[in-house]
């Protein structure tokens, strides 16, 4: 892995447990589904150089306490990351609104989950058959991973278009 192409851990956060992918922006080094205080243990000892959280927002409607609790959880997440490297410029965290990952795989705004997942399959897995698992680079991505895949690809993308400073910039896009 090259200087200048961090390793990204991305979370798509949840109440009790949350997903997370380790990616390079060629590979996907590690992903799993993990219960949220073994997430915050990995968010102390951080061996990766971003953290990238998929940021929940509202949208007009009344929120339950399942939203509350992972708003609380990615609180806590991001609360570990930056305390265990505050001595360190290089690190940084990104919260990613969901309509920014939907814009930037599918160009489109009411793009839904299996748009996203088709848009992830298609761009690491052009080839896979219809109702096959991945066998490639996104071998072993199921469930809510797939959304911490589309975390840690909208968030190269956006740094390979326009830097860091463009990465800032999610964090201020009206969430």
């Amino acid at each position: 892995m090259e200087k200048n192409n961090p390793l990204i851990c991305a979370v798509d956060p949840g109440n009790t447990q949350s997903a997370y992918v380790l990616y390079d922006g060629t590979i996907f080094l590690d992903m799993g589904i993990l219960q949220n205080r073994d997430l915050l243990y990995m968010m102390r000892l951080p061996h990766f150089d971003i953290l990238a959280v998929e940021h929940v927002h509202s949208m007009g409607m009344k929120i339950g306490q399942t939203v509350i609790d992972t708003c609380m959880w990615y609180g806590r997440f991001i609360e570990a990351f930056v305390e265990a490297t505050k001595d360190d410029e290089e690190k940084r965290y990104t919260l990613i609104p969901r309509r920014e990952i939907k814009y930037n795989l599918c160009n489109s705004m009411k793009a839904t989950d299996t748009n996203i997942k088709q848009a992830l399959t298609d761009r690491f897995e052009p080839d896979l058959q219809p109702k096959k698992r991945p066998k490639g680079k996104l071998k072993g991505v199921v469930k809510d991973i797939w959304s911490a895949v589309a975390v840690a690809v909208t968030w190269y993308d956006t740094f390979n278009r326009h830097g860091m400073e463009g990465v800032a910039n999610l964090n201020n896009t009206g969430a």
